[in-house]
């Protein structure tokens, strides 16, 4: 096993902490004030005309849904995917 180096961020506020959010004061512990984790970001939908569009894509002029194995299920779940990462 080899000794590995800890890593440090230099946090906006310009704190330096670790990767458990321990914050370093002239290399001194302090309070977890930070995390690792980002913080959430805000959910985003699919628009109306988003669903408009995949709806069309796989629904015949007969309202029957053409998409076999769950197709139409998921291009809405791959769109929301792409939207929230």
């Amino acid at each position: 096993m080899t000794a590995q180096e800890p890593k440090f961020w230099e946090m906006p506020d310009g704190k330096i902490v670790n990767k458990w959010g321990l914050q370093f004061y002239n290399g001194v512990v302090g309070a977890a004030l930070y995390t690792t984790t980002p913080p959430p970001r805000p959910w985003v939908g699919l628009t109306n005309e988003e669903i408009e569009a995949i709806y069309l894509q796989h629904h015949n002029q007969y309202c029957e849904c053409e998409s076999p194995n769950w197709g139409y299920e998921r291009a809405i779940e791959q769109a929301l995917k792409e939207k929230n990462t």
